[in-house]
């Protein structure tokens, strides 16, 4: 329609409606780079949790769904899709950042009740780096239950040797 303006010789109405299709293709491409770039990225990053037992039902749809929209030409649907998959990604990340912070604070605490004579510390501290082994091994299951142990036992610790009396 621009060409036609313009052979028609009607320039400054050729001009508008060419300035605009070239804002509208930029503002695609930018749309369809983000689409595309996020589901590839997220694709990565979905396999490395897949490798570290992380599977999850939302983030195999929202993939599903983002590659549909963009073979569909769809691309604002699509990095909204990518956005789902992210956000499910969060949740097992958020949960393993917990982890990792507790599994810290409770080797602190062992290390702070370590001088107190108690014979059975050697076992915390192996119930403890079990706990680390599992959890760098991707193995959050198993980590939460030794470390659950290790607090049980260092609560134990903390209230001192009982008496009777």
């Amino acid at each position: 329609m621009a060409r036609e303006a313009l052979e028609s010789g009607l320039i400054e109405p050729a001009a508008a409606m060419a300035t605009r299709l070239r804002g509208e293709v930029a503002s695609l491409d930018a749309v369809y780079r983000e689409a595309t770039h996020g589901l590839a990225d997220a694709e990565l990053l979905y396999a490395r949790l897949q490798r570290e037992g992380f599977q999850s039902y939302e983030a195999d749809a929202a993939m599903r769904d983002a590659r549909r929209s963009i073979r569909e030409g769809k691309y604002a649907r699509g990095v909204d899709h990518v956005d789902r998959v992210l956000r499910a990604f969060a949740r097992p990340a958020n949960a393993r950042e917990a982890h990792a912070r507790a599994l810290d604070e409770t080797r602190t605490r062992a290390l702070l009740l370590q001088g107190n004579g108690f014979g059975f510390f050697p076992e915390i501290q192996e119930i403890i780096s079990r706990a680390e082994r599992e959890f760098q091994r991707g193995n959050l299951l198993e980590s939460s239950e030794d470390l659950r142990i290790a607090t049980v036992l260092l609560d134990r610790l903390g209230h001192g040797p009982r008496t009777n009396g």
